[in-house]
């Protein structure tokens, strides 16, 4: 059984900085590179904002190879949600550690810290990559990436921490993120003929989403048959209108897409921006004022999955103790770091079902389990 008493230090630390996407990580940062300072590791600021910053850390010699253990430092938001702890102290009972970012994913990130000066005595170069915002489409892991190649770590491997419950992950959608405004005209609801009605456009919009949802089940990639083996569409937000008897000026819809990592997201949108231009020709001809808008918010690329006699793909298996890698639905960082050449796997402690979730918790056991991956890292 791992000693875990150094990593759980670690974790409660983390823990305590309320790092939700839409604060700070500043203090959190400052607080690694203290313990980076600590043991004599280098460390660099990358992406440095006035309130938010990633880090990257070369632990061993300047050459290259080496593994990198990459994973972002924010946590999704606590508000509402009904937590029976306080969700920045880390709790332990029956063997669960319950806090925000316990699972998602802090506790990867704690484990790469207390295993430093087993990576020192190894000898081997390892890369700590602790980025910003992936929360809100991992704004901060090109900048990593990019990094990282013009540092020349031309690693072997790129581990992504994201909660698997240590099981190999070798392929994981993208996420593609849009919201569409329509600006219409109002006009007193007894003359509809002298307004343009931005909410039942919109419902067009949405029952022309709704079917490029439905045909696109019938493309399947047989590596995702176990999660959702097909692109997926979903429309999260729809807000508009003033008042029953109003016409709506303003509709907005917030929604993406989820695609395989072969889909072309052109092709299958064409029929929405078909119907975009149709409905636009004919808001214009009512009032020239009109619009429809819109604008992409995040684009997160899809992991590939690599040849199965990859080199990484080896390396990972022996690290992980696997003898395959796995497809999610979920998006990370990976699909990014890999847009850069750098071989990725995604592999790490905890659960995605607790991600996000109230009393999200990891368990002593999966901590356990990443404590032994991170000593084959040191091997």
């Amino acid at each position: 059984m791992a000693d875990l008493s150094h990593t759980l230090d670690i974790l409660r630390t983390l823990v305590a900085f309320p790092t939700v996407s839409s604060d700070s990580n500043l203090a959190l940062i400052a607080w690694v590179e203290e313990y980076l300072d600590a043991h004599q590791v280098p460390h660099w600021r990358v992406n440095e904002s006035a309130s938010k910053s990633s880090v990257l850390a070369r632990i061993g010699p300047d050459m290259g190879g080496g593994i990198v253990l990459s994973g972002h430092t924010d946590v999704v938001p606590v508000k509402d949600q009904p937590w029976l702890t306080d969700p920045f102290t880390l709790t332990e009972r029956d063997g669960h550690f319950y806090g925000r970012g316990t699972s998602d994913m802090k506790s990867f990130l704690a484990l790469a810290l207390a295993h430093v000066p087993l990576f020192q005595a190894s000898g081997k170069t390892v890369w700590l990559a602790f980025s910003h915002d992936e929360e809100i489409g991992c704004l901060g892991a090109a900048p990593m990436a990019e990094a990282l190649v013009q540092r020349g770590a031309d690693p072997s491997l790129v581990v992504i921490g994201e909660p698997t419950m240590m099981q190999l992950i070798g392929a994981h959608k993208g996420i593609l993120s849009f919201e569409t405004i329509i600006t219409g005209r109002e006009a007193h609801s007894s003359m509809p003929q002298q307004g343009v009605n931005a909410v039942m456009l919109m419902g067009e919009l949405l029952v022309t989403l709704n079917r490029i949802a439905t045909s696109a089940r019938a493309t399947t990639d047989v590596d995702f048959a176990a999660v959702t083996p097909y692109a997926s569409v979903h429309v999260g937000v729809i807000e508009g209108g003033t008042a029953r008897n109003i016409i709506p000026r303003h509709c907005r819809i917030a929604w993406e897409v989820r695609p395989l990592p072969g889909t072309d997201v052109a092709a299958l949108l064409a029929p929405f921006h078909a119907q975009v231009e149709t409905l636009r020709a004919a808001m214009q001809a009512v009032d020239p004022q009109c619009s429809i808008v819109t604008n992409q918010l995040t684009n997160v690329r899809g992991l590939q999955k690599s040849g199965d006699d990859a080199p990484h793909l080896a390396h990972a298996c022996r690290l992980a103790s696997a003898n395959r890698a796995d497809a999610v639905a979920f998006g990370t960082e990976g699909g990014i770091f890999q847009g850069y050449g750098l071989p990725t796997i995604v592999c790490g402690p905890g659960s995605i079902d607790q991600a996000h979730q109230p009393n999200e918790f990891i368990t002593r056991e999966q901590l356990e389990r990443g404590a032994e991956f991170m000593v084959r890292v040191g091997e």
